[in-house]
């Protein structure tokens, strides 16, 4: 596939090379996030598909990150920086691998997750489509 050379570029920019198309799996890792009823009370936040819920004393990623619900409100995103945890109906990136997570943040915001939704009741994502 050729890259892909935007009509207009910033001065710095004219005359280097084009993006290249790559699949998100190429790019980053998907995390799953998990139960935090086992920690106790902290200053590291805690993330479901509707936001902020509570602080607890460990994290689950410490960085840059992208959010995406599971469940329910599947086109909420979320950036994320600094230590969190995130519940198990919320995904996380990681591993960013030759991009920018606010980059990949950009990209999602672009996307209309509902018309991904994988079931009739909850909306609902699965990795894979992702």
């Amino acid at each position: 596939m050729p890259a892909l050379v935007p009509k207009l570029r910033f001065p710095e920019f004219r005359g280097a090379e084009g993006w290249i198309v790559k699949p998100f799996d190429d790019l980053f890792t998907i995390g799953n996030g998990r139960d935090y009823k086992h920690l106790e009370a902290g200053d590291v936040p805690v993330y479901g598909p509707g936001g902020y819920m509570l602080s607890v004393n460990d994290f689950l990623h410490d960085g840059e990150s992208v959010c995406i619900g599971l469940k329910g409100t599947i086109d909420n995103l979320m950036f994320l920086t600094g230590r969190f945890w995130t519940v198990d109906t919320l995904f996380y990136t990681h591993s960013f691998k030759d991009c920018l997570p606010k980059f990949i943040f950009a990209i999602f915001q672009q996307i209309d997750w509902l018309k991904h939704n994988e079931t009739r009741d909850v909306p609902s994502l699965s990795k894979t489509n992702i």
